[in-house]
């Protein structure tokens, strides 16, 4: 069930990543110097008490140390432990945990990778801690491809589809993030932050940012939410990393800018991914502005379908269609611009009175239906129950729970949690436009 929020989000755990990657290499080598036995008369005096102790009574005293807050006590129980047992999966588990706690992340997921060498029933636990462990220590790569694994074995588990979006999330992988956040949102667990970054996958949303950026791509995207446009195209041109994420967002930005110069020199060949939203969404506009506005159209609707909630995709794919005569379409387009547009106003500006929120969320349920996004609009459903439970008896707000998960049920045997793909193009014969268009793009 989605937790409710009554202020703009924050996720603390963001911070001690930063702290983490900055520190963590400098904790370790002071660890490793002052955690030796003979260190001081106290530690050896810590260690006399602690041996007199059975391996599951310090392990006792160490999680309750932990649960405390008592790091350093937690430790010195956990070595106890490890010095009668040090074969024993729980003790090994506890000692990692400690380790971590200590920002001695690299020992930590050692720790458990030689855990899983001998225990194998403990990898699936395994790889979800020491992919923590992995983003505190700034190992991005690492820890995507142990959540990746981690999610082969087990496709449902909320725990990795959450981590993987937060952590593609900080690193401005929006639209893989949005996968893994529209899972969590059709299975019914998604929090009202994650269903806040569906409203708009390509920027975030202003005021609504829970994962703090992780690199200069995502930073880039936080500037071009704030709109500070040209800031964004300083941190995207210096970026030490310019692959084809980086030009691609670059385009983008050109096209915000209405910088046309900047965007007939910008080269979409360059590293450039061409399934990529942002790609499509700059050549899109460059072909609009070149007054092809066939060759627009086919772009922008390939912007839509890779990210039905672009709205600046469909206001421009709506004057491309208004050119080409197609005004129905065109009327389609608009509107759906317009409807995206109110659902981010409705998001950047949720009220803290539950009473007022609900009215806002009501909105924006009847906005979402409309746009046929039905898996975010039940989730926000399930939202409105709990913020309605001070005028619902318990009763009444169980029985709405039972009718939305009902629902979810059948959209999920129908297939239909979100719109079709002509829905999504406003009725574009989109099949004939890539038959004209594919020379022109692949010439480019």
């Amino acid at each position: 069930m989605p937790a409710p929020a009554t202020a703009p989000p924050t996720d603390t755990r963001t911070d001690s990543r930063t702290d983490s990657r900055t520190d963590s290499r400098t904790d370790s080598r002071t660890d490793s110097r002052t955690d030796s036995p003979t260190d001081s008369p106290t530690d050896s005096l810590t260690d006399s008490l602690t041996d007199s102790l059975t391996a599951a009574e310090a392990g006792k005293l160490a999680a309750e140390a932990l649960r405390t807050g008592d790091i350093d006590a937690a430790y010195q129980h956990a070595r106890t432990a490890m010095s009668q047992t040090p074969e024993d999966p729980q003790v090994i588990f506890l000692m990692a945990r400690v380790l971590g706690l200590r920002h001695r992340f690299p020992e930590a997921v050692r720790m458990l990778d030689r855990l899983v060498v001998s225990h194998p029933e403990t990898r699936l636990p395994a790889l979800g801690q020491t992919s923590e462990w992995l983003v505190l220590h700034g190992d991005y790569a690492g820890a995507e491809s142990r959540l990746r694994s981690l999610l082969d074995e087990v496709p449902h588990a909320a725990m990795a589809h959450r981590a993987l979006a937060n952590l593609l999330l900080g690193l401005g992988r929006r639209l893989e993030a949005a996968d893994h956040l529209r899972t969590l949102c059709r299975q019914g667990d998604i929090q009202e932050s994650e269903l806040l970054s569906l409203l708009q996958v390509s920027t975030p949303i202003v005021g609504t940012r829970v994962i703090d950026p992780l690199n200069e791509l995502a930073e880039a995207l936080d500037l071009i939410a704030a709109n500070q446009l040209q800031e964004a195209r300083r941190v995207l041109l210096e970026s030490s990393r310019h692959d084809a994420d980086h030009n691609a967002l670059l385009g983008r930005v050109l096209v915000l800018l209405h910088d046309t110069e900047g965007l007939e020199e910008w080269n979409p060949n360059n590293n450039l991914d061409r399934r990529d939203r942002q790609t499509w969404f700059a050549m899109g506009a460059r072909h609009a502005w070149s007054d092809d506005h066939a060759s627009a159209t086919r772009c922008f609707c390939e912007v839509v379908l890779r990210d039905p909630t672009d709205g600046q995709a469909y206001e421009l794919l709506s004057r491309s269609l208004s050119e080409l005569g197609q005004e129905e379409s065109s009327n389609a387009a608009a509107e759906c611009a317009e409807l995206i547009a109110r659902t981010q106003v409705i998001a950047a500006a949720l009220k803290p009175s539950a009473n007022q929120r609900l009215a806002q969320i009501d909105e924006l349920v009847q906005i979402l239906e409309q746009l046929r996004r039905h898996d975010e609009a039940l989730a926000w459903r399930s939202v409105q129950v709990l913020y309605g439970q001070s005028v619902l008896t318990k009763q009444q707000a169980i029985e709405r729970m039972r009718q939305i998960n009902q629902r979810r049920v059948e959209l999920r045997q129908s297939g239909r949690f979100g719109p079709g793909d002509s829905f999504v193009v406003c009725g574009v014969e989109l099949e004939g436009l890539r038959e004209t268009e594919v020379g022109t793009v692949e010439a480019e």
